[in-house]
């Protein structure tokens, strides 16, 4: 598998479970979350399914040595993710977001320390030519992503009494910032000329494509003035 096609599983793993944290937190602010009856067995049967998939990791590692270190990651993240789905299957059930909110933080927090602890898998050719202007375009992005995200928080109040409420307010935060702090490391790894920047220059800037309007603007810009100059130093090395 491909680092940049790794990388970008597990970047939409990562968003995974904010995306069921902003849909369970959308139907309870609309009052729709709940309603089902659920045993007090079966309820702390499914926590301890969730619980289970953060710890099954460690044991994975261990047990996929002789798989592939990148078939092992996707093996581990697609687990680590399956706690976020337990939680959300809690909290339609019990009509309270947290078991959502808090196995979908663990599971993000778990798929972040496995990412990093495989990181070598996200490594690849070495850019030779590094377009310096769309590492400065990056930077200058991730600063007005998190000057965004700085002030969605100071505003909470009143942007959670908004039309999409508290959930719509707390995932523009959770976006801004995550492209904010993205777009800041993947400019740094580009500076440095690091083996990482191909597949992070790759994912983020396709990423961006649908986060309008700098982020449209940013990726259509790689896309037809950056893509082909940097993705020439792929050939070379390929031949």
């Amino acid at each position: 598998m491909s680092p940049t096609l790794l990388l970008a599983i597990a970047a939409a793993l990562f968003v995974a479970p904010a995306i069921y944290v902003l849909t369970a937190s959308m139907l309870s602010h609309q009052g729709s979350l709940g309603g089902a009856n659920l045993s007090g067995n079966a309820e702390a049967l499914i926590w301890a399914a969730g619980v289970a998939s953060l710890l099954a990791p460690f044991a994975m590692s261990r047990f996929l040595r002789s798989s592939e270190r990148a078939t092992q990651l996707l093996q581990i993240l697609v687990v680590a993710v399956t706690a976020s789905i337990f939680g959300l299957v809690l909290s339609f059930t019990t009509g309270s977001l947290a078991p959502v909110r808090a196995l979908g933080v663990a599971s993000m927090l778990a798929i972040l320390g496995w990412s990093w602890a495989y990181r070598e898998c996200f490594r690849g050719n070495p850019l030779d030519h590094v377009a310096t202007r769309y590492t400065t375009v990056l930077i200058l992005l991730g600063a007005v992503c998190l000057t965004f995200a700085s002030f969605r928080a100071a505003l909470w109040g009143h942007a959670a009494s908004s039309a999409g409420g508290p959930a719509s307010s707390g995932f523009m935060i959770f976006i801004d910032a995550t492209v904010g702090v993205a777009a800041f490391s993947t400019a740094r790894l580009r500076k440095l000329g690091s083996a990482y920047a191909r597949s992070a220059t790759k994912v983020l800037s396709w990423a961006l494509l649908p986060l309008p309007l700098l982020g449209t603007l940013t990726s259509l810009y790689w896309i037809f003035a950056v893509r082909k100059r940097e993705q020439g130093s792929a050939s070379a090395h390929a031949a």
